[in-house]
């Protein structure tokens, strides 16, 4: 895929976290690239409920799949929700070709429909709900298993977009940031000249004391959230660059994490402004009570996440590149490219950041294990 091409499906990816009607044709287009047939995006409730969107290559066999209940059959993703991993997932990740042959969804279901190899990822959402893209009917295993570096870089920006469109479902018919308020989320407009378009109150309450007006525009105390914040505004036009999540501690002890999301194509007549729109999230999950690092989303790969884990875990440089078969080189390279994605310079500042973004945690028995 071509730089092109590559920002104009993160621009779809965007544009339907604000209208989601158009996550069908955006899902679609991710799987092309991915040379699959198809994707769908599930988000589950701490409640138990789910709301599913296919996209077209798939919807018929999506909603037999709903219907013949494999969707509430554990089996096939309970691997994927135990492992919690923040990355994409090849089925065979978790399974070989044979067992997953020998399996009922894949014997009855999938396996006749060209859907015998699948892709998926989850999310830790907003609030209390748990957001799972799927991309579907590889032609192999082999194929899957190859499209994840490509689906990984996607990851970050469906994260967002997938947590933003779950809040929006919620409550459809009230104004745009009074929904997301309703449904639990703080939230704010700001244009791209960055003068703040709208706030509901659980947006001031999180973040009011850490942010002012200056001539009209706001500023935050964090020094890093606005380095990021007026970047996001100075390049908001390409989504690749413009876009970040971003953890602060706050002066009580607490930790909020802020994810900066581009209003980009029709999204901007649906909130009346272009800019950024910023999406805090709490620090705790109903549906995950061992929530960890994927529910917070810095931008980080799939290794420096790990390797943030082990860190707030206690382990140390050495411990972590035994385990890891590295060099203790190698960890601290990635953890300065850590350090630069959340804003911090020590490892200590880093544990304080992640451990209060995650809440208690034991090494060997709590939210972090």
């Amino acid at each position: 895929m071509g730089h092109g091409d590559r920002n104009s499906l993160i621009s779809a990816i965007y544009e339907a976290a604000i209208l989601p009607e158009k996550w069908p044709e955006a899902l679609q287009d991710i799987a092309a690239a991915a040379g699959a047939m198809g994707a769908a995006l599930i988000c589950r409730s701490v409640d138990g409920s789910a709301s599913i969107t296919f996209s077209n290559g798939i919807r018929d066999a999506g909603e037999a799949y709903v219907e013949a209940g494999w969707l509430a059959d554990p089996e096939r993703t309970m691997a994927l929700y135990l492992d919690q991993y923040p990355g994409f997932r090849a089925e065979t990740d978790y399974r070989t070709a044979e067992e997953l042959a020998d399996m009922p969804v894949h014997r009855e279901f999938l396996a006749p429909r060209g859907m015998a190899a699948g892709a998926a990822t989850i999310f830790q959402g907003a609030c209390d709900d748990i957001l799972h893209i799927t991309v579907e009917g590889f032609a192999d295993h082999a194929l899957s298993q190859n499209a994840k570096p490509f689906l990984d870089s996607l990851r970050p920006h469906l994260g967002r977009a997938i947590s933003l469109t779950a809040q929006i479902r919620q409550q459809k018919d009230e104004l745009f940031v009074a929904t997301l308020e309703m449904a639990g989320a703080g939230a704010a407009i700001v244009s791209s000249e960055g003068r703040l378009r709208a706030a509901n109150a659980r947006f001031i309450e999180q973040l009011g004391a850490h942010m002012h007006e200056v001539h009209g525009r706001i500023r935050f105390l964090d020094e890093f959230l606005e380095s990021q914040f007026r970047q996001a505004l100075v390049t908001s036009m390409d989504p690749t660059t413009s876009v970040a999540s971003i953890g602060m501690r706050k002066a009580a002890g607490d930790a909020a994490v802020v994810h900066l999301v581009p209003i980009l194509r029709g999204a901007r007549e649906r909130v009346n402004s272009d800019g950024v729109l910023l999406l805090t999230a709490q620090s705790s999950n109903l549906s995950v009570p061992n929530a960890n690092l994927i529910r917070l989303p810095f931008d980080l790969t799939a290794s420096e996440s790990v390797l943030a884990r082990a860190l707030v875990e206690g382990r140390s440089i050495p411990e972590i590149a035994r385990a890891r078969h590295v060099s203790e080189a190698t960890v601290r390279t990635q953890m300065k490219s850590i350090f630069a994605k959340t804003g911090v310079s020590r490892q200590i500042d880093l544990v304080r950041l992640l451990a209060g973004l995650n809440g208690p945690f034991t090494r060997d028995g709590g939210g972090l294990s």
